[in-house]
């Protein structure tokens, strides 16, 4: 099982999809930092701060990352193309394998369930690489430039406000506040992923296969918007700035709810496949 997960990994990381979807995603990152954190360092705001005249709340490094700049068109693009960028580097791998005739030579080596989890294990975990590289660039590069000035409630400059979802978690300890909207990315990331894995078995086209996961989150994204729903569409929840309050639990359940069914359609397929398309 070991050997065979290490192959996966092996091949995943080595393919040219998960660097094209790496450097796409730290690509956005920087350009966001590039775009919108930098200016913030020299603003007027800390001017004043440093020179020790008193002045509007100056910016902080918690409020100009990549999560809590929604008027960053880098911003959106790096949320909005998430599912596509986790789906990238291995999703479409499976139903390659399955069309090819690979699997089944695999199969018939270690046995389906190792396979299917061998495959399952580097692709989830080149989704989490694609999606948390990425931001930890950006945290750090933002922190690196602008102070991480601690937020206040009571100052208009943070993004965050009393609505929030994990606003209280935001203004008492925001490095958690990052961790925890991050664990949610990675969450759709995976999910996405599993969704792939799933239609693997059903579609023979890999264009198809990775294209469906983003296409279903745009999808719910209309279908949800101006409900009272709209906070659990997939890439609202998972907006940091976005006001609907107390979703996050309710959210990373949907999410791994999502991908224990998706995982068990895509075990279910291959214990009853039989051979090539």
């Amino acid at each position: 099982m070991t050997r065979a997960i290490a192959y996966e990994i092996k091949r995943t990381f080595g393919s040219g999809g998960f660097a094209v979807a790496l450097f796409a995603a730290s690509a956005l990152s920087v350009a966001q930092v590039a775009m919108v954190s930098a200016p913030f360092a020299y603003s007027d705001g800390w001017q004043m701060w440093r020179s020790g005249a008193n002045g509007a709340f100056p910016p902080s490094s918690y409020n100009t990352w990549i999560g809590l700049t929604a008027y960053s068109v880098f911003t959106m693009m790096f949320y909005y193309a998430l599912p596509l960028l986790a789906c990238f580097p291995a999703a479409s791998s499976l139903c390659s394998d399955v069309r090819s005739g690979y699997a089944c030579q695999v199969v018939s080596r270690i046995g389906r369930g190792r396979y299917v989890a061998s495959k399952v294990f580097a692709a989830s975990l080149a989704a989490v690489v694609v999606i948390v590289v990425p931001l930890v660039l950006n945290v750090v590069a933002t922190a690196c430039l602008v102070p991480a000035l601690w937020p206040d409630s009571a100052e208009s400059t943070f993004f965050v406000g009393p609505s929030n979802t994990l606003a209280s978690v935001f203004f008492t300890c925001p490095l958690a506040f990052i961790a925890l909207f991050s664990a949610l990315a990675v969450g759709l990331g995976v999910a996405c992923v599993m969704l792939s894995y799933a239609l693997s078995f059903l579609i023979a086209s890999r264009f198809v296969v990775l294209l469906i996961p983003m296409a279903a989150c745009f999808a719910l994204q209309f279908a949800l918007q101006g409900s009272a729903f709209a906070g659990f569409a997939p890439i609202n929840a998972i907006l940091p700035f976005q006001p609907q309050p107390s979703i996050f639990v309710i959210s990373a359940g949907l999410q791994v709810l999502a991908i224990a069914t998706l995982f068990g359609i895509t075990v279910f397929q291959a214990e009853h496949f039989e051979g090539t398309r």
